[in-house]
């Protein structure tokens, strides 16, 4: 019964693939469409890095949270559980802070260095007037 399982799972997906190598494409691309209207600067780049590491930081922080949080949950009576369990709380929220305090220090040396800008994760000015 296994073995009949296991081909009828092999010809299915088989066919699905024999069906969308022979299907038509029907949207038609191509290399010379504008993928973004803006211009792509070092400033912009950075800003983009910046909230993604911070973004991805959070999300791994909050992710141990609830990890580490389920293993205290489920420690029972075991005290190395509960203590490991804790050592991860106390190092996720550790490493929250810490990414909490980065982004507040550097928002305060831009806004030190006077960047101007009204966007929470814009660090870097788009624009420098060197005219003065």
């Amino acid at each position: 019964m296994k073995k009949l399982t296991k081909l009828g799972l092999l010809t299915s997906q088989l066919a699905g693939l024999l069906y969308m190598a022979t299907s038509s494409v029907s949207a038609q691309v191509t290399i010379s469409q504008v993928i973004s209207t803006g211009d792509v600067t070092i400033a912009g780049v950075v800003n983009t890095v910046v909230q993604v590491v911070f973004g991805v930081g959070i999300l791994v922080c909050v992710i141990f949270l609830v990890l580490y949080g389920i293993k205290y949950i489920t420690a029972g009576d075991d005290v190395k559980k509960i203590d490991g369990a804790r050592k991860g709380i106390t190092g996720a929220i550790i490493g929250l802070a810490v990414i909490i305090l980065t982004f507040a220090i550097i928002k305060a040396v831009a806004a030190i260095l006077g960047t101007g800008s009204n966007d929470l994760f814009s660090i870097l000015p788009t624009s420098l007037d060197l005219s003065q």
